[in-house]
């Protein structure tokens, strides 16, 4: 049973697929250490700074808001005391501390502090393991990625507004079969030339009708639609030239608007019948758990196709046994 006056702040950071991740470990964290969760994304990365736009995006019924922190100065990680107003990089800028000392340790419940602060870039469920002991333990049984899967689809639930918003493109704008393919151009280069390839056999093999395309940069829009004969894209907005497209401060007209057309992108990538990403990309990789395709038609760019693998057994750069 939570104690009313027990509190984890999972404070957000970084890119959409970077917070949602850490989300996810601090709703996992929460239960097991039976605390109350409160998820502050204060920052201004997708809304005003010092306004908590979670709640815009997501629908999840056991958080606390901001508002619910009582003024106890019992904090973990004690840099926090008096800075529980302060964004993570905020803070991380103006101590120079290492991430480490701004988070607690999610493999440990001893902390006895009243409020505890969790921050990460990713997911760290792996970190986790000790503690899935007694009602947990089923746990073990489960992978990272099923783990994940399991709470983005049972407990952190997309804005109805923006599900409804998902649902009205996916019906107009799809076709019989869709392959959705993720490029990131601006800040984490993937190779277009192979991504355009993958995507060609992945049609052929799916007899795709419809290629819908999330990236951050226009250019791409270009090459895909002169490569395949229908490319969908959400009306966003795009950054000048080789600026990053999500956290653009100086340059983004609508920063709530921002996160709304981040979060249609990766949830109509998980639409779609096949899918062709990043696993390098924290966007990549939700949208491959968040995916509703078979597992066959889940290409990850990072790993070598099937017939990659066969022209390397070729040539006799890889084992047999892994093919």
């Amino acid at each position: 049973m939570k104690s009313p006056d027990k509190f984890l702040i999972c404070k957000g950071t970084s890119g959409m697929g970077n917070r949602i991740f850490a989300t996810c470990t601090a709703i996992l964290y929460s239960r097991i250490s039976e605390r109350n969760l409160i998820i502050d994304w204060r920052d201004g990365s997708y809304g005003e700074a010092g306004v908590n736009n979670f709640n815009h995006f997501f629908e999840f019924s056991e958080g606390y808001g901001t508002e619910s922190l009582s003024t106890s100065n019992s904090i973990y990680p004690e840099v926090w005391k008096d800075n529980l107003e302060t964004s993570w990089g905020q803070l991380r800028r103006t101590l120079g501390m290492p991430d480490s000392l701004l988070s607690i340790d999610v493999s440990r419940l001893d902390y006895e502090q009243d409020i505890l602060i969790f921050s990460s870039y990713s997911h760290n469920i792996g970190k986790m393991k000790p503690l899935f002991q007694g009602k947990f333990d089923y746990l073990f049984t489960l992978s990272v990625s099923e783990i994940l899967q399991s709470i983005l689809r049972t407990d952190l639930k997309l804005n109805s507004a923006i599900l409804q918003s998902v649902q009205h493109f996916k019906a107009s704008q799809f076709g019989t079969k869709t392959i959705g393919v993720h490029v990131r151009q601006t800040d984490m280069k993937i190779p277009i030339d192979k991504l355009i390839h993958r995507t060609q056999s992945l049609a052929r093999e799916m007899r795709a009708d419809c290629i819908f395309l999330a990236t951050d940069a226009q250019d791409t829009i270009q090459l895909f639609e002169q490569n395949f004969q229908r490319v969908v894209t959400i009306p966003k907005w795009f950054p000048p030239h080789g600026e990053r497209l999500h956290q653009n401060w100086e340059h983004c007209p609508d920063r709530v608007q921002n996160g709304i057309e981040a979060l249609k992108d990766v949830y109509l990538l998980a639409e779609c019948s096949g899918l062709i990403f990043s696993s390098q990309s924290s966007f990549g990789y939700l949208a491959s758990l968040l995916s509703h395709a078979e597992k066959q038609y889940l290409h990850d760019i990072n790993r070598p196709s099937f017939f990659d693998k066969l022209k390397a057994r070729l040539r006799g750069l890889i084992p047999k046994k892994t093919l």
